[in-house]
């Protein structure tokens, strides 16, 4: 006897960082889709289906709902972002480790165009597509973006300032006196 299905839920940011829960994917949220074209619609995602890859979509408060085949947009940003847990009353928000995460982000459209590009702060790449999550308000909360499977070929993500740093490392005098040389 199978048991109840789990409701499918976006993915979170896959680093360390305590954040409010996102609203359920049953609930009306705020969102920008980008056509193909590049033209944006702004309305609200009123569900998310990646197993029947669709989503519901009113572009007005009242207006109909339409059933958004994933084939039909390129990238589709929640413009309600992620933020942060209060760790005490009057305690600072944490921030977003950005220097361990952030990184430029180019996917490769499929027949040809502009890639897509942006910045990250960690992205979760599915079956159904890749949901990057992109720091905003000054690295204390994330918006999420996802981009369809069908959209593009090829991922390519650049080094995060701390794995650039690691490759820089100078870790012996030896190291330091030639990285001196090199100045």
């Amino acid at each position: 006897m199978d048991g109840p299905t789990e409701r499918w839920q976006w993915p979170s940011p896959p680093f360390a960082w305590r954040h409010l829960p996102p609203p359920g994917n049953d609930v009306a949220q705020p969102c920008r889709i980008e056509s193909h074209g590049g033209a944006w619609a702004e309305g609200q995602m009123l569900g998310f289906d990646p197993v029947a890859a669709s989503l519901g979509f009113r572009s007005a408060d009242g207006g109909p709902v339409v059933t958004l085949p994933f084939s039909r947009f390129r990238r589709l940003t929640l413009t309600a972002p992620l933020k942060p847990v209060p760790l005490l009353p009057g305690a600072p928000l944490e921030r977003i480790p950005a220097a361990a995460q952030e990184r430029d982000y180019r996917l490769w459209q499929r027949g040809a165009g502009q890639p897509l590009t942006g910045r990250t702060a960690g992205h979760v790449e599915t079956p159904d597509g890749l949901y990057l999550f992109t720091p905003v308000d000054e690295e204390m909360s994330l918006q999420r973006l996802f981009v369809p499977r069908a959209v593009y070929e090829r991922c390519e993500l650049g080094l995060s300032a701390e794995e650039i740093a690691a490759k820089e490392w100078i870790g012996t005098p030896d190291e330091l006196l030639a990285a001196i040389e090199r100045q």
